[in-house]
């Protein structure tokens, strides 16, 4: 099944063709605001019918776990969304024949990880859950028991053809209990009380220094704290524990108010690199390590961009035959190369001397 993507003021929908207007499912989620569904409405096209379904900010559960593994918080997070909306479909004379269960037609929030569905009238598609059975075997963390106990449950449950909301409830309640997390007692600080000469307790002050202490101390090359004076465009390498990531904190001078932060791989003798184009400072992103997803958000990103017109999951860069290309990811602002807007999940190829933009950030490749 091909998807198209659209981008329409400050929404982004996922847009699928359909054979007839007055099929009485699609009126039913077109009217009503079912729970578990990703709003939609029709549409005419070229004399034929198309259901828009509203991704704004969503990103599909594939892409979003396409590098990192899942928990048995995720685990549960998805099938508890499949179960909850077989028993919604249920109030509204609908069944779950007409529900796309593929990973590519499941769309969450990268925050909040609810997920939605996409509920396409015509022929049965139930087929698609084996798919994402496969798809959590695949993605699941297989050094967390619970999750890899219930995405094996599901999965022999889909294969044994006994899909449906009580088997669901039965899994959920066997495999999917909520672990208790024990909180970590707060660690006493022991230190000695002092007390003044009349045998009361004080507070410990911290050490106050005259002016002239303060310029000694800097003399004999002893201070309290080492402090290394950074050039205002420069970066200090911090090396994380994730793997393929290198963050780097930058260090502004007191009057720079800017909320942009650029955090990824950053090197002067990169080959391929984004430079950004801005007053004041000259900022670069690495494009040596790809696919590249460029964000606000640290958990999905591999740059992370701290700007607000920069959604959680922004963009893509990757490589296919030796050539770099530019996805957008469903951005709320908008992806764009040389001032030409993209479409939501729209693909280009890059050139040298291209200008690009994520939202108000705007680069050169070079």
């Amino acid at each position: 099944m091909e998807a198209r993507f659209k981008r329409d003021y400050n929404h982004n929908y996922m847009i699928l063709s359909v054979q007839e207007k007055d099929n009485y499912r699609i009126k039913m989620i077109c009217n009503n605001k079912i729970k578990g569904l990703l709003e939609s409405h029709i549409s005419s096209f070229n004399g034929s019918y198309e259901l828009y379904y509203d991704v704004s900010s969503k990103q599909p559960l594939s892409r979003l776990y396409a590098r990192k593994e899942m928990g048995i918080g995720e685990v549960v997070e998805v099938l508890s969304s499949v179960k909850i909306l077989m028993e919604e479909l249920r109030k509204y004379l609908l069944d779950s024949d007409s529900i796309i269960f593929h990973p590519d037609f499941c769309y969450c929030n990268p925050e909040t990880l609810k997920a939605e569905w996409t509920c396409y009238p015509g022929e049965n598609q139930t087929w698609h859950i084996r798919e994402l059975a496969e798809f959590l075997i695949d993605r699941v963390n297989h050094s967390d028991c619970d999750a890899v106990e219930l995405a094996y449950g599901f999965y022999k449950m889909v294969k044994a053809d006994c899909f449906g909301i009580k088997e669901m409830d039965e899994l959920l309640q066997k495999y999917g209990r909520e672990r208790e997390f024990e909180q970590p007692e707060k660690e006493e600080i022991k230190e000695e009380n002092l007390y003044d000469a009349w045998g009361h307790e004080e507070e410990k002050q911290p050490e106050r220094l005259t002016l002239f202490e303060k310029i000694k101390k800097l003399i004999m090359n002893k201070p309290e704290k080492e402090a290394q004076i950074v050039p205002f465009a420069s970066k200090v390498q911090r090396y994380e524990s994730s793997p393929g990531r290198e963050i780097f904190d930058e260090e502004y001078p007191e009057e720079y108010t800017g909320e942009t932060m650029v955090m990824g791989v950053q090197s002067r003798k990169s080959f391929r690199r984004l430079r950004s184009i801005k007053k004041g400072s000259v900022e670069y992103i690495s494009l040596d390590k790809l696919p590249c997803i460029l964000g606000k958000m640290e958990e999905c990103a591999d740059v992370v961009l701290k700007d607000i017109s920069v959604s959680r999951m922004h963009a893509k860069i990757f490589e296919e035959n030796g050539e770099l290309f530019l996805q957008d990811l469903n951005s709320k602002n908008g992806s764009y190369v040389n001032n030409l807007e993209l479409d939501s999940n729209e693909i280009v190829k890059l050139s040298i001397g291209d200008e690009i933009a994520f939202g108000n950030l705007r680069y050169i490749y070079e």
